[in-house]
């Protein structure tokens, strides 16, 4: 089905599947030609790479934060894809990037995030954790930029932990240099 929060954004819950629009006739309800029919088409399923990875975003990300998050999404994969250097940041951690980053759950920060996290950066990951709080103001940011904050926080959500957090590792802006350099922004 459409999403009804970015245009153009299709929920897909199986690896592979085809999507086409059912027709009205003139028995059938408007209401129904909304709605589309949705089959399986394969009975093995590709690897991580060669399949089309779309982000895992909450329902309640507001349209402009996801179409973001959806844009940054797309670039931080190709980055992964194409820039050895960029995967090796994910290897080095005993993970795959792409698939880190297509099991990230995407979410909007809640107000008390906003008010204690977001005056100093654009998302929140916990180490190891799944889900990355995004924060209002990553709406605004270009599609290079957004894609390295989604890396950033992929990395968190493949173990790396950051100062000061952990007072040995290193601090947010080192990360940022790491990826900014790694995966050629």
């Amino acid at each position: 089905m459409r999403s009804p929060r970015c245009p153009g954004r299709w929920l897909i819950h199986s690896a592979l599947i085809c999507v086409a629009p059912m027709v009205a006739d003139a028995g059938t309800s408007a209401e129904s030609a909304d709605h589309v029919a949705v089959s399986a088409m394969a009975a093995t399923a590709p690897s991580a790479h060669d399949r089309p990875t779309i982000p895992r975003i909450n329902r309640r990300v507001p349209g402009p934060l996801c179409t973001k998050i959806e844009a940054g999404f797309q670039l931080a994969l190709q980055r992964v894809h194409e820039v050895p250097a960029c995967a090796d940041l994910f290897t080095e951690l005993g993970a795959d990037g792409i698939e880190v980053l297509s099991k990230t759950l995407y979410y909007r920060a809640e107000l008390k995030m906003e008010k204690r996290v977001c005056p100093h950066a654009y998302a929140y990951t916990l180490v190891g954790g799944a889900p990355t709080w995004l924060c209002r103001r990553f709406a605004w940011l270009s599609d290079e930029r957004a894609a390295a904050v989604l890396l950033h926080e992929a990395l968190h959500h493949a173990g790396t932990d950051e100062w000061p957090h952990d007072p040995h590792a290193a601090p947010g802006s080192a990360i940022n240099e790491l990826v900014r350099h790694a995966c050629e922004f």
